[in-house]
């Protein structure tokens, strides 16, 4: 591995961050601007909303499964097993569903993305699309970050509706908790996360040799992007929901 210095170093981060939000922003960007090629982006909604969706199903189904197993031992020896609902849940909706949703579809698309815009540039068709006058980013670029966008809501919610399933088929066949009374503590707990949030006020084309290095580099941004904004809005809501929950328990205390 080759020594670089720190300053050598600090200058590449600002380029690659630099290159990265040029980048992001001029797709963004050719959504507003004609011409708009929506067969592209049905095109590639289709490739990697429905391409992803056995993984997500099954990643989705086997997580609430797994979570609920693990959680039901450590409930039941406080008495708690009752809210094993309530844990699979909040935990499946707001954290578990969407990160490994976005991780599973990242892993399966990013690379083949990379892959196909990089041997593009190989073999000169960025340059031929420039010289009959065609925007490569608007093209090839924008479609892509669009339809993942769009269909990552979608697959979160079926990520999220097949982890209450596992959870609630673990539940049900293993710990013997009635399938109603399941689907009671969910909606409870989902609805004291609600009334939280509710009283809280507050790559671009690289060559084809680099194309694994592309993905490793968005991948890995990725999903730091993904756990700080994570964090950020999950804060105002764990301290929204304590401030229900406390004010709830007081209420019944009096």
């Amino acid at each position: 591995m080759e020594l670089t210095s720190p300053t050598e170093f600090a200058l590449e981060t600002v380029a690659a961050v630099q290159e990265y939000s040029i980048l992001a922003a001029r797709a963004i960007g050719g959504l507003f601007r004609r011409p708009r090629y929506f067969a592209d982006i049905v095109y590639q909604a289709d490739l990697i909303g429905f391409g992803s969706l056995p993984i997500v199903v099954l990643t989705g189904l086997f997580t609430g499964a797994v979570l609920a197993l693990n959680s039901a031992h450590t409930l039941q020896r406080f008495g708690s097993l009752s809210l094993i609902g309530q844990l699979v849940s909040v935990g499946m909706v707001t954290e578990l569903g969407p990160v490994l949703t976005g991780l599973m579809v990242a892993g399966r698309n990013s690379s083949g993305m990379a892959s196909e815009l990089g041997s593009m540039v190989v073999t000169e068709q960025i340059d031929a699309m420039r010289a009959l006058g065609t925007d490569p980013m608007k093209k090839l670029v924008t479609p892509r970050v669009v339809a993942t966008i769009f269909m990552l809501f979608f697959l979160t919610i079926i990520s999220d509706l097949l982890g209450l399933i596992g959870g609630g088929i673990v539940s049900t066949i293993i710990f013997g908790i009635a399938p109603a009374f399941w689907l009671h503590h969910c909606h409870r707990g989902l609805l004291l996360r609600t009334l939280g949030a509710r009283r809280d006020p507050r790559g671009g084309p690289g060559n084809h040799p680099g194309g694994g290095r592309v993905f490793s580099f968005h991948f890995a941004g990725g999903l730091l992007r993904d756990k700080i904004l994570d964090g950020s809005f999950r804060l105002p809501l764990i301290a929204g929901s304590s401030h229900v929950f406390a004010s709830h328990t007081g209420r019944r205390t009096n």
